[in-house]
């Protein structure tokens, strides 16, 4: 560990991120570069922790806990007592901790779907959405969709006269075999909100979503050709 200045300039940088977090605490107001769904606050802070990623530990009003490991920067390095090494180091030993929930700490817990993955995946859909990516329509043959990585079923559940696919695209993002009707751009369909989850088997998760109201009319899909 670097003593000295160095030492003390990093505690400083730190203290500008409690700093930052504390006022967005005070104010009830949402953090940007968290991620986190809409809606959710930081509600309480904690500085040296007792978690494996001590540095700054942040409580949402939706009863979950952002980790934050404060850097300036960290570069890419294959040696194990790097930085980057460091910083991995200190999130998977905060995973096992938690997954062993083995504690009284507020934050040892299992990851919890309801608050913190399904948070994780509405923050990241909310995203792609605002992007207002294009929807793409193009077709296959048979024979070059079952070549492609698009077959994600089994290819008896494609009727077998079918001899054409229709592959539908969030431009740059993913693409599937689809049928249905769809809008222009991902931003046409409003905000997202998962609403509820539900198990279905060991490690799969059904997640129901609710949109708001879109706030212009659907766009017409832009069909084009080729593979």
């Amino acid at each position: 560990m670097a003593g000295g200045s160095a030492t003390h300039a990093g505690i400083g940088f730190q203290d500008q991120i409690a700093g930052l977090l504390s006022v967005h605490v005070l104010a009830d107001a949402p953090v940007d570069f968290f991620g986190l769904p809409s809606g959710v606050t930081p509600i309480s802070i904690d500085l040296e922790t007792s978690a494996p990623v001590d540095d700054i530990l942040v409580g949402t009003s939706a009863a979950g806990f952002c980790f934050v490991n404060v850097k300036r920067g960290v570069t890419t390095s294959t040696k194990p007592d790097s930085a980057l090494a460091s910083v991995v180091d200190q999130f998977v030993r905060l995973w096992t901790a938690c997954e062993s929930g083995r504690s009284t700490r507020s934050w040892q817990r299992p990851l919890d779907l309801s608050k913190d993955r399904v948070g994780a995946i509405e923050a990241e859909a909310n995203r792609v959405i605002g992007e207002q990516r294009r929807i793409l329509a193009r077709f296959l043959s048979r024979a070059e969709f079952e070549r492609s990585d698009l077959v994600r079923l089994a290819k008896n559940l494609i009727p077998a006269d079918i001899r054409e696919v229709r592959v539908i695209e969030i431009e740059g993002f993913d693409a599937q075999a689809d049928g249905g009707t769809h809008v222009g751009n991902t931003s046409e369909i409003g905000a997202l909100r998962v609403v509820k989850t539900e198990n279905k088997g060991k490690v799969n998760r059904r997640l129901e979503i609710a949109l708001s109201p879109p706030s212009e009319g659907m766009g017409p899909v832009q069909e084009r050709t080729g593979g």
